[in-house]
């Protein structure tokens, strides 16, 4: 883990260095997802530890047949709504798709916002004059995210999971993650948790596949049988982190985590502790890996296009970019290698041969000879024919 390591020591002089500069919003990004860049709300560090665990990364800002490719998927949405049916339809889908073949999804609820407390690191760093207007943009932030995360009754159910009230002040954290961790040292965000189904049968359902797609949608396949959950991490006698496996031999999983307090870059620059929660998330991880960058409502590509379409990813990035460019060399090209510029050249055409030609080639080939007598004989004889003639 030597570049991970690297580049969060890097990640926190960067903050460091805005904390003391005093820089706010304005100048740092909160963009929430992100498997690149150095958002404070991003998951670049939690991608360098996939990497350094030999896993290769993939960026994906929909549902498509590019996913058929890799074995493990993390989603960590970017808003919170609640999962539609023909989302969990795919996924699930996707996690039958190959019976012989074990994959992952990984689904990180969006309970926290690492902005909240980066504002509230830099208020309490700031200068006397510069402590009201940190202090006001602090409470701006958490009364923003507060009204967005409230988006559905505790009481209500999703199609994986639950919602309850976490505890205010964690005492006891255990379960198979929890190895070492004290919740003194490990500072969760527990206001709501997500918790299992009672029973994942009851959400049975089937997604009727759209006249392009290469395979129908059917939610039904991954909760055939005897659909159990095991809890990961758990916070007070409440699940935080927990799998939902949907077959015997536990090839097709679904780990779902309550919010991402210990996967983006702000709470694994400013914790420690964070990052053994983060490896342990790494650690569940297998094959190739699929970083969905979406909203809680990701577009799904159909599995074969139109036939109005099919060149419509050329206006597309980075397309849209790149072959303009081409064009304009290819057309340069031509114009310089193909075309016939300035006047005609004047070609020098060999006159026709005639037969004083073959009489001036004998006497030259006669003449290297060096043998007079031979030249002579050879003259005597051509005479001779020709009379003859």
């Amino acid at each position: 883990m030597n570049n991970t390591v690297a580049k969060i020591a890097w990640t926190a002089l960067v903050v460091a260095a805005l904390f003391m500069s005093g820089c706010g919003p304005d100048q740092i990004s909160f963009e929430y997802g992100k498997a690149v860049g150095d958002s404070v709300n991003g998951i670049s560090l939690f991608a360098d530890m996939l990497r350094d665990k030999g896993h290769k990364i993939i960026r994906q800002k929909r549902l498509s047949k590019r996913l058929d490719k890799v074995q493990t998927i993390v989603w960590a949405p970017a808003n919170e709504a609640p999962l539609d049916i023909e989302t969990v339809g795919w996924l699930e889908d996707w996690l039958q798709q190959d019976a012989n073949r074990e994959r992952l999804l990984i689904f990180v609820g969006r309970g926290y916002d690492a902005e909240r407390d980066y504002l509230k690191q830099i208020a309490s760093n700031a200068s006397a004059e510069e402590f009201e207007v940190r202090q006001r943009q602090y409470n701006q932030g958490r009364q923003s995210f507060d009204l967005q995360s409230r988006w559905i009754d505790d009481e209500s159910e999703d199609l994986w999971f639950g919602f309850e009230d976490g505890p205010a002040q964690p005492t006891s954290v255990s379960g198979p993650w929890s190895a070492g961790l004290e919740p003194s040292t490990v500072p969760l965000d527990v206001g709501q948790v997500l918790v299992p189904l009672k029973s994942y049968q009851d959400h049975g359902f089937v997604v009727a596949p759209q006249k392009d797609r290469k395979r129908p949608q059917t939610g039904n396949r991954f909760r055939e049988g005897d659909v159990k959950c095991n809890e990961l991490l758990v916070v007070d006698d409440q699940p935080f982190a927990f799998e939902i496996v949907g077959d015997s031999r536990s090839r097709h999983r679904v780990i779902v985590i309550s919010n991402a307090s210990f996967l983006l870059n702000f709470p694994l620059v400013t914790n420690p502790q964070r990052r053994k929660l983060a490896s342990a998330v790494a650690d569940e991880c297998i094959g190739d890996v699929a970083i969905l960058e979406t909203t809680a409502t990701p577009p799904i590509s159909s599995g074969l296009p139109d036939s109005g379409q099919k060149w419509a990813w050329i206006a597309q990035p980075p397309m849209r970019y790149i072959v303009p460019h081409f064009l304009f060399w290819g057309v340069l090209y031509c114009f310089v290698f193909y075309p016939i510029f300035g006047r005609p050249k004047k070609v020098k055409f060999h006159p026709a041969k005639s037969f004083g030609s073959h009489v001036k080639a004998v006497g030259e080939v006669m003449r290297r000879s060096g043998d007079r007598d031979w030249a002579r004989e050879r003259i005597e004889e051509y005479n001779q024919r020709s009379t003859k003639h």
